[in-house]
């Protein structure tokens, strides 16, 4: 199986999403021959990631954006118009790849592929390679897959309309194949395009191990460890960060926040807030931590690709339920320790996590990307 892999910033970014395009690609590996077509969109743009070697074929397109961004915000009518504007075609472009024309290149040639597979984000990375598809569909015989992170109509961190939803209607019934990586983000969209549903299937985002060690030691807390990590954005319209601080103030512990949100009305003395901070400086200050914290969103159905980051890790996770999520929306449950978002519920798993002695051991090979690609994606392909 020859596949052809579109995506955005895989080799220059540490997001959640290029992490998880990685693992992807990872195991898109064992199961056939990959070609990677790789959209770089800022000027700035350094490789920090090397591709495997076994990656055939590579194509790159630079697009040299600034990453400069206007700080200057106006409130005059005009403004405000425009600002409005604006919002109705971010409705239906939601970002500069929406309207780029993916280049090709001599050798490149569509009908070569079985598979041709776009993935997110930006979302616009599945309109620029089904216009491109379109453009060669006499050469293309094979399967187009889209692997989403966010949805789109769905996706709680952006304001969508009825556009979107029509927008994202006729993207989705371009594709032969859909992968979403939350059974919860599967069900909600099946709902929202229940004649699409039988093209939509979930994949869990997984894990890879460079040495193809999935067995995970989790030493007990020390009695003189007491700082909890919240990495993560907490923008109050779609994560409540309120109880982990109540729950904090009454406990042994402390709590340092990293990522942007809005900061609560109150103080609270055991918790410190900072910014977002670039992953390598992020996991070397996460190294003394004795928990981490992964909170759920308590809208939409997206699962915080940290959940998986954290799986190999030696901490503790505390996994924070909060909206429609339960315990069986969670890969790997046994792995984490899990409670609602309520100040009760979350120093009882505190208490849990402290007095427990012993080391656990976990075998995770079950969630390695290699194993959930063979498994599920040669049948999926065949199928559909």
């Amino acid at each position: 199986m020859r596949i052809l892999f579109v995506t955005s910033e895989l080799t220059c970014s540490n997001t959640s999403a290029a992490i998880r395009n990685r693992n992807f690609v990872r195991g898109l590996l064992s199961i056939g021959t990959v070609d990677l077509y790789e959209i770089k969109q800022y000027s700035n743009a350094q490789v920090l990631y090397s591709l495997p070697k076994e990656i055939k074929s590579y194509f790159q397109m630079r697009l040299d954006y600034s990453t400069e961004s206007n700080a200057h915000v106006s409130h005059s009518m005009s403004s405000k118009i425009r600002g409005f504007f604006t919002k109705v075609i971010k409705s239906v472009i939601p970002d500069k790849l929406a309207i780029l024309e993916i280049s090709g290149f001599p050798e490149l040639y569509l009908g070569n592929y079985d598979v041709i597979i776009s993935s997110s984000d930006p979302k616009g990375i599945h309109i620029a390679t089904s216009r491109f598809i379109s453009k060669y569909k006499k050469d293309f015989k094979g399967k187009y897959i889209q692997y989403w992170g966010d949805p789109w109509y769905d996706d709680i961190s952006r304001s969508t309309n009825l556009l979107t939803r029509i927008s994202e209607k006729k993207l989705l019934g371009f594709s032969d194949c859909v992968i979403y990586n939350s059974k919860r983000t599967l069900e909600r969209q099946k709902t929202i395009y229940p004649h699409l549903s039988d093209k939509m299937n979930y994949l869990p985002r997984g894990i890879f191990s460079e040495v193809g060690d999935y067995t995970v030691d989790i030493p007990p807390v020390s009695r003189d460890c007491n700082e909890i990590v919240y990495a993560g954005d907490y923008r109050s319209r779609y994560r409540n960060i309120t109880p982990l601080l109540e729950a904090i103030e009454s406990s042994e512990f402390v709590l340092n926040v990293y990522g942007d949100g809005d900061l609560p009305d109150k103080s609270y003395e055991k918790t410190t807030f900072s910014s977002r901070l670039p992953k390598e400086e992020l996991d070397k200050i996460t190294r003394s931590a004795s928990v981490q914290i992964v909170l759920m969103n308590d809208k939409g159905g997206q699962i915080p690709g940290k959940l998986f980051d954290l799986m190999l890790s030696s901490h503790h996770v505390l996994v924070i339920l909060d909206g429609e999520f339960t315990i069986d929306d969670i890969p790997c449950s046994e792995r984490f320790f899990i409670c609602e978002n309520s100040k009760e519920s979350i120093l009882h798993e505190l208490m849990k996590i402290r007095s427990g002695s012993g080391t656990m051991t976990l075998d995770l090979k079950n969630y390695g990307i290699n194993e959930l690609v063979s498994n599920m994606f040669t049948s999926l392909i065949e199928d559909k």
